[in-house]
Formats: C-alpha cells, structure tokens, sequence
C-alpha cells in the first residue's frame, strides 16, 4: 500500500469527471455493466459530484454525492478510500457538499447513518449533523 495522502496533496472539487470503473475501484467492488449504468445514472442525476484525487497521479481518492432536489437532499457515498481515510480529505468533500447545500438555499438535507461505521458519526456530527433513528438530519 502506498503512503497515505495528505489532504493539502489531494485536489477536492466539484467535478463530474469521473467514471463508474473508477468508483467501482474505490469502494471496492469488481466493475459490471449493471454497476457501470447505475454509477453512470448518479453521476448525471446528481445535484452535484464531489471528487477528491491524488494532485499527481489523478487517482480518485474519494468522491460525494448531492441528490435529491433544490429543497430536500442527501448526501449519498460519501466516501474515501481504504488507507486515506482520516487524512482530512473526507472532511473536505463533506465541506463543498455543505456549501453547495447552503449557497443554494437547500432547506432540508440529510444522510443515511451506517452502524457498521462508527467512526464517521464524529464526522457528520462535526458537520452539524444529529441522529435520528437510523438517520442523521
């Protein structure tokens, strides 16, 4: 495994230029057609994509998704990849979700809470994120 990236050498940014292979890649799973399409139909449906890639190599990181509508959103696969988690740049993509959110008057958004991963409740809760029920608003 290479040496963990830090955050000020990853490059965040709204960015629809990714492809479904790639963030097949990142959350580990093995590239299908079937993934393909439906990676390639959140990409073009989102509301806004945020990627977070290796300022030298290009290699995607982690990437975010705004959906939903101009008045109720999610944040969906918010993600980093294994081994670069907890170096800031998660952090970083939840901040340009968040302002894209409030730039654009968003009234209500909200995110899906895994219990298989405890460790990023410090995350949305640093974000101003509170639980409710299985979910965080």
């Amino acid at each position: 495994m290479s040496e963990a990236i830090q955050p000020s050498e990853a490059l965040v940014e709204q960015s629809r230029a990714v492809t479904p292979a790639e963030i097949d890649a990142l959350m580990g799973h093995e590239s299908s057609p079937e993934t393909d399409a439906t990676w390639q139909d959140q990409i073009d449906r989102a509301l806004l994509v945020v990627t977070g890639r290796d300022q030298q190599s290009g290699e995607l990181l982690g990437i975010g998704f705004v959906v939903g509508s101009m008045r109720h959103a999610e944040l969906v696969d918010w993600n980093v990849r294994e081994g670069e988690r907890q170096q800031g740049i998660g952090a970083k993509i939840g901040e340009q979700m968040l302002s894209f959110v409030h730039d654009n008057n968003i009234r209500y958004v909200g995110l899906t809470f895994d219990p298989k991963t405890p460790w990023l409740r410090g995350l949305y809760e640093r974000a101003g994120f509170r639980q409710i029920d299985f979910a965080m608003w």
